[in-house]
């Protein structure tokens, strides 16, 4: 449950965590995600079973100024239902839905949800003028006012801000039916 520090360079933890998961499984893919610290593996067991996606949480200890820095990870598989949803979806496209009513298939189930409508909410499109709301702010409404970088400036009561696509939802007007 917690986490395990001990490698100097994040080369060295990753090639160790694959070294780790390929006596008992098939790696039949790998991406990195959020600038390199999440770590997503598709992988089939070796003895039967069906492939599954693996997350690992990677970290940096230490401030690098003098002290060792090394570097750790925490993994999980999707039966966690990981708070994590960045997993890019030709992972998910890799190995099947999880099946069954045990808890673990149905979390697994509902955080592939979650995945599928991160990756949608990131792509997203929005143009100045939009209406939008934020998850998580306060205020139903803003007004799109265009891009800065990866992100998008929004205007609510003439004071702008700066969101994240991920968290931004559009607002559908109502049209009246006559």
């Amino acid at each position: 449950m917690g986490w395990l520090y001990g490698w100097h360079t994040r080369e060295a933890l990753v090639e160790h965590l694959r070294d780790e998961v390929r006596p008992n499984h098939d790696l039949l893919a790998e991406r990195s995600t959020h600038y390199a610290r999440h770590l997503w593996m598709a992988l089939r067991p070796h003895r039967g079973g069906p492939p599954f996606v693996m997350l690992f949480l990677l970290a940096r200890s230490g401030d690098g100024r003098g002290g060792d820095v090394l570097w750790g990870y925490k993994d999980m598989d999707e039966s966690c239902g990981p708070v994590v949803v960045d997993c890019p979806l030709d992972l998910l496209a890799e190995t099947p839905e999880p099946v069954g009513e045990d808890q673990g298939a149905i979390w697994a189930r509902e955080w592939r949800a979650r995945v599928r409508a991160n990756a949608a909410r990131r792509v997203a499109k929005f143009s100045a003028g939009d209406r939008v709301s934020v998850e998580g702010w306060i205020g139903s409404e803003y007004r799109v006012v265009g891009r800065r970088g990866r992100r998008w400036e929004i205007e609510r009561d003439g004071r702008r801000f700066v969101a994240p696509p991920e968290r931004m939802r559009p607002l559908v007007e109502e049209v009246e039916r006559t």
